[in-house]
């Protein structure tokens, strides 16, 4: 009884290993929701700006995405908290983004803040009772807006200063399919309220308003779904609850009701198209013709609503979605997961290609599969008996599938088999377990690198079991190849090892770091060199026989260094499997090679990749979460050049432009920079400098997106930054030039006014102390002009004269002792004279002795009329006081001969010199008959006292203090006069004084 149930379950199982189901694949997307950043997970609208900026119109308001995060901006009118329907967002001429909330209110954002529409109360006037807008239109920069809603397929105009009107179309008409400047909006009215037979479309053609009806839909069974496209030139696609009309040149072409509600619709170049559909997914047609036939190319997003699909700039995809949010795909064309229940999301390790038509794949835990590339079919392997699989190898020789594991299986005429080792006693050892195995078509015999030894077999003659490594039992073997040559490579623990019959294994003929270290794989180019993968090396080349050796690592721009698996086309290109991606080295010339890199940025499940095969175009990689197909040559795109969203300088918010001059305190600086590409899913690398005078202008790498500059002093600089791809080339450079201006005080204009003042300064100083010196030696040449008048004044003819007469009286009365007096006095009163005109001041001493000698004379002239006494205090010292020269002479002859000329007898002449206050004090007084007009008559007398009283002045003018003075008073008695003349004391050095004494002495 239990036979039958059981036969029954083989069959069944038997008939799901025959069955072949069709191959399908999965783009990889990227999915960003509210866990990202999204506002809200119901979409609406997906557009690209001319920045590169990706904006979204959700549930809950509009944001802007730039790769990195997604940004919502300041709201004081709760804009962002209401929905912003599918058509109702547009950029204007001026790259400000405007957008039309559920409350029919407009806004446009500008500078990162939201600014209200002018006229948004003259919206709200016009808008229904239930009116809301789904479609909004621009002109320029916000001159002319037009307002689609559904309430009646009205469409509102704006212009001016609040000025509007409503776009006239025929009453009857229940959709108006609205264009202006290339892009349309599709306004309608609510179907539901009336049963018709017929809708009526309106549209314009060449700006022609035309009409046309076409067959209601059936409501009962489809409700909502108002939707129209663009297909091609004046063609159109029009849905209306379920139905689907195509329009071209105002005629029905066709119209289906059996197609799902679609409700976006993207049409490619080569006229393929991207359908997505209410709670449906996402479908691709080949063409319009598949599209009504039914014919999906492929399908994804089951069971989503798909609200809106966008292509970019970099040929990614952005669809919309009504539940999970956005999601994003670089390129659908470059292919995908492959869709097979026993590899989806598994840990695939291997994968291998029979030469013809089919590949073969495998999990880690040996579920395989057998893939049918012509028909585009899969199925199930029956399973291998391996309790792991490290890699799969196909020999198309003699049509065998191996699976290399624990223990090695083999699959020839459509059943597995297993190798089993026995001992040279023939008994039974066990099953043969490898970690790589290679064949030789030669003796139709395999290599097996095991982790105990290092084997020669024969699959069809168990007996043939040769242990190659007899003198390293227990060495653990990871690799082998046997080359085109005939020589046989393996890797072990110790390295790079050939195999030699006769001797064993041996090492290179010269040695290299790159040979001591383990390789998972080796292989050989087809100028028979190797290739292989040291670890900590990356990968490396070398044809034996010589000594160059090439390593190729992450310094020459591979992914990892951990590399799992090679692969060799006949080209002579390597791709290399890694721990970070999976990589392309291309020789470009001698010992010159590009690398490329494809990681999950380009919709690789995992960036932990364990084999490939190249199928043509295709490359067919195993990955950890799955196998994935994607094209050879992916499409071409550049990365943009960076662009600086954000500055601040000491935390003020500043524009590139705002930002080419500033202030001298603006020491600190922090730039926000950032390529808009949206492949590399925010792992952009970037390269940034600041260029300024004595800078070495080297770059800085770097992920992050903003840098900051502290303590800039004043100078010229320019920010530089560059993005890089994937495949590692960089962007254009973009620059940002900015001038931290100096101080004021540092300027050009106020360094040359400095520059100036200091020389008007040393100009003028100079002008100053030329003028001083010029005006002191006038001063000093007028003192010596009065001071020789003086001179003058005191010898003039007429005492020269008589006192010449004088001596000549006494010589003739032979008074010899007078006259010889008389000659001595004389004498000594012209050297005086003498000396005191050549010096500046004389000693108080001397200016005592010079009036003692005048007035003696006078007193011999005047025969005894008066006398005289001459006074100095004590407290006055004679020996080092100076006093300017004859300054006292001129008062004293003046007293003399006026004071004295009319007396007989009794006359008195008195001069003192005393101190006062700092001051030497010098008074000449007579008992004369005093103070009476002078009259200058030219004999000198008045003259000497004038020429005092200037050289008085002069002494004032050189003199700090100006306290000189000189002042005529008459004695209480009212005879006489007294004449008192105030000077600064000056001392002399005492030895100054002596050597002038000396000097009198000697002469």
């Amino acid at each position: 009884m239990l036979r039958k149930p059981l036969l029954l379950a083989c069959l069944l199982y038997c008939t799901r290993l025959l069955a072949q189901q069709n191959l399908e694949f999965a783009p990889s997307f990227r999915n960003y929701s509210t866990d990202q950043g999204l506002p809200q997970n119901w979409v609406y609208n997906i557009l690209q700006d001319r920045k590169g900026y990706i904006w979204v119109s959700t549930n809950l308001g509009v944001c802007r995405f730039n790769g990195y995060s997604f940004e919502q901006f300041p709201d004081t009118l709760f804009s962002n908290l209401t929905s912003v329907m599918t058509g109702a967002m547009a950029e204007d001429s001026r790259g400000r983004m405007w957008y039309v909330d559920f409350q029919a209110r407009v806004f446009y954002i500008e500078d990162g803040i939201i600014h209200p529409y002018a006229y948004n109360s003259v919206i709200e006037a016009q808008k229904g009772p239930t009116d809301f807008y789904h479609g909004l239109m621009l002109e320029g920069a916000g001159e002319e807006l037009w307002l689609v809603n559904n309430n009646g397929g009205k469409v509102l105009h704006l212009w001016g200063k609040g000025e509007f009107e409503h776009v006239k179309h025929p009453e009857t008409s229940r959709f108006h399919l609205f264009e202006k400047n290339g892009k349309y909006q599709l306004a309608f009215q609510s179907l539901l309220d009336v049963l018709v037979d017929t809708i009526t479309v309106t549209f314009n053609q060449d700006g022609i308003i035309q009409t046309l009806d076409l067959k209601a839909p059936d409501y009962n069974n489809a409700i909502g779904g108002w939707f129209a496209s663009s297909i091609r030139k004046d063609g159109w696609l029009l849905c209306v609850s379920g139905k689907v009309y195509f329009i071209q040149a105002g005629k029905l072409v066709w119209m289906d009701s059996t197609l799902q509600r679609p409700q976006a619709v993207w049409v490619e170049n080569n006229g393929a198209l991207l359908v997505g559909y209410v709670n449906g997914g996402l479908s691709s047609y080949k063409s319009l013709d598949d599209f009504r036939a039914h014919k999906p190319d492929a399908h994804y997003l089951s069971n989503l609503s798909v609200s809106q699909i966008m292509r970019d700039r970099e040929g990614g995809y952005w669809i919309g979605t009504q539940q999970q949010g956005i999601f994003y795909c670089p390129a659908l064309s470059i292919g995908g997961a492959v869709q097979i229940p026993a590899l989806t999301g598994k840990n695939v390790a291997s994968v291998a290609y029979d030469g013809a038509n089919k590949l073969f794949a495998g999990t880690e835990d040996a579920q395989l599969v057998e893939i049918d590339l012509k028909n585009k079919k899969w199925r199930d392997l029956p399973p291998s008996g391996n309790n792991f699989l490290r890699s799969l190898t196909y020999e198309p020789s003699n049509q065998t599938l191996v699976a290399c594991g624990d223990p090695n299986s083999f699959y020839e005429n459509g059943r597995w088999s297993r190798f089993y080792t026995w001992n040279s006693e023939r008994t039974y050892t066990g099953k043969l377990s490898s970690y790589s195995l290679c064949f030789s078509r030669e003796d139709q015999s395999w290599f097996s690198a095991s982790r105990f030894n290092l084997t020669k077999f024969s699959l069809h003659k168990p007996l043939e079991l040769t242990f190659l490594s007899k003198r390293d039992q227990n060495l653990r073997f990871y690799a082998v190849l046997k080359a085109s040559n005939g020589r046989v490579w393996a890797s072990c623990a110790k390295g790079l090892l050939e195999w030699k019959t006769g001797t064993g294994l041996q090492a290179p003929e010269f040695e290299h770091p790159a040979f001591k270290q383990i390789s998972l794989d080796i292989a050989e180019l087809p100028d028979s060199s190797l290739v292989f993968c040291p670890k900590g090396f990356g990968v490396v080349l070398w044809k034996p026989g010589t000594t160059e050796v090439t390593v190729i690592g992450k310094n020459k721009g591979l992914s990892s260094e951990r590399v799992y698996a090679l692969h060799v086309t006949k080209e002579g290109v390597i791709w290399a499997c890694t721990n970070g991606g999976l990589d392309k080295i291309s020789p470009i010339g001698p010992n010159q090679y590009r690398v490329d890199n494809y990681t999950v940025q380009h919709g690789l499940p995992s960036n932990t990749v364990n084999d490939v095969v190249v199928v043509g175009n295709d490359v067919w990689v195993a990955t950890l979460k799955g196998l994935f197909r994607m094209e050879q040559n992916l499409p071409a795109v550049s990365i943009p050049a960076p662009i600086f969203p954000k500055i601040l300088v000491n935390n003020t918010l500043y524009s590139s432009e705002s930002l080419r001059a500033l202030p001298h305190d603006s020491a600190n600086l922090v730039i926000t920079y950032l390529s808009l590409y949206y492949r590399s899913n925010g792992e952009i690398p970037y390269r940034i400098r600041l260029l300024k005078p004595g800078n070495d202008t080297a770059w800085t790498y770097t992920k992050q997106i903003q840098v900051y500059f502290s303590n800039l002093r004043p100078a010229n600089y320019q920010f530089e930054a560059q993005a890089q791809d994937e495949n590692g080339i960089w962007s254009p450079s973009s620059r940002l030039a900015f001038t931290i201006r100096p101080p004021w005080w540092a300027t050009r204009w106020a360094i040359g006014l400095f520059a100036l003042g200091i020389g008007l300064g040393i100009f003028g100083l100079f002008r100053y102390r030329t003028n001083v010196l010029l005006r002191e030696s006038r001063l000093k040449e007028e003192m010596l002009r009065l001071e020789r008048s003086a001179l003058q004044a005191q010898m003039n003819p007429h005492f020269i004269f008589n006192c010449l007469n004088s001596i000549q009286h006494f010589i003739l009365k032979n008074d010899v002792d007078s006259a010889v007096q008389y000659l001595a006095s004389f004498a000594k009163l012209v050297r005086g004279t003498l000396n005191a005109s050549v010096e500046g001041s004389i000693l108080l001493e001397d200016e005592v002795n010079m009036l003692n000698n005048y007035l003696s004379l006078e007193q011999l002239r005047f025969k005894a009329a008066f006398q005289y006494h001459i006074e100095v205090d004590p407290a006055l010292d004679r020996e080092h006081t100076l006093l300017p020269p004859l300054i006292a002479q001129p008062f004293v002859e003046n007293a003399v001969l006026h004071g004295m000329k009319d007396l007989k007898k009794d006359g008195l002449l008195q001069i003192k010199f005393y101190p006062d206050k700092g001051m030497i004090c010098v008074e000449v007084s007579d008992n004369g008959p005093g103070l009476r007009p002078e009259k200058s008559n030219g004999t000198g007398i008045s003259l000497g006292r004038n020429i005092t009283r200037r050289r008085i002045e002069l002494l004032n003018e050189q003199s700090k203090q100006k306290e000189i003075s000189l002042t005529y008073s008459t004695p209480e008695s009212g005879r006489g006069t007294t004449v008192l003349i105030r000077l600064p004391i000056q001392q002399t050095h005492p030895i100054s004084n002596d050597a002038t004494k000396l000097e009198n002495a000697h002469h």
